[in-house]
C-alpha cells in the first residue's frame, strides 16, 4: 500500500511479516528518496542519498536498526508550508502485531499506538487473516485507544482490508 502511495517500490513486501523497523516517510521536494537509519540509541547507522529497494531491504533486515527516516516526494501531496499553518504528513510503517517470529515487532507496534495519540492510524488487515488471535487482541487495544479521548480519538483510525480480490465472495 505504501509503495502504491509513493508511486515507488521502496518498501519491502512479502506474503509474510516483513516490516521489522519503524519507517517514517516525510514529504519533500526531492524527486528521489533519501534514507537515514538509526539504532536504539538514536545514533546514525547508515545513510543513502538515493535509496533503492534492496538497500531498504538490507536496512529492514539489520537487527541494529530501529528507525528509518525516508524523505522524498509523496506524489499526492503538495509540499506543505509550515508558515501557512499547515501540518506536514508523515507516513509511518510499523511492524505488524501478528505473524511475526520476533516479539519485538509486536512491542514496537504497540508502543507506536500508545505514544502517538494525535496520529491518524491506517490499520491494514489482510482478508485471509480475519479471526487470527493477534489481530483480535490488537483490535481490542485499538478500541480502548479509541475510547480514551472522545470523537477525535475515534476518527484517527482508518481500517483497510487488503487482498479482498483473493477471497471467495
Amino acid at each position: 500500500l505504501i509503495n502504491a502511495l509513493l508511486s515507488n517500490q521502496l518498501m519491502p513486501a512479502k506474503k509474510e511479516a516483513t516490516t521489522a523497523t519503524i519507517v517514517r516517510i516525510k514529504d519533500s521536494d526531492s524527486p528521489s528518496f533519501s534514507a537515514q537509519a538509526f539504532d536504539n540509541e538514536n545514533h546514525l547507522v547508515a545513510e543513502y542519498k538515493d535509496v533503492s529497494l534492496q538497500q531498504m531491504r538490507d536496512l529492514n533486515d539489520n537487527e541494529n536498526i530501529s528507525v528509518i527516516n525516508l524523505t522524498g516526494s509523496i506524489p499526492f501531496l503538495n509540499n506543505c508550508n509550515k508558515s501557512a499553518g499547515r501540518v506536514r504528513l508523515v507516513l509511518v510503517d510499523t511492524p505488524g502485531p501478528n505473524n511475526s517470529n520476533d516479539a519485538n515487532h509486536k512491542v514496537t507496534t504497540y508502543n507506536m499506538l500508545r505514544n502517538s495519540d494525535k496520529s491518524l492510524v491506517l490499520y491494514v488487515v489482510n482478508s485471509d487473516q480475519f479471526g487470527i488471535n493477534d489481530d483480535a487482541t490488537f483490535l481490542d487495544d485499538v478500541c480502548k485507544e479509541m475510547g480514551k479521548c472522545g470523537k477525535q480519538s475515534k476518527e484517527r483510525f482508518i481500517f483497510a482490508v487488503n487482498k479482498l480480490d483473493e477471497t471467495n465472495p
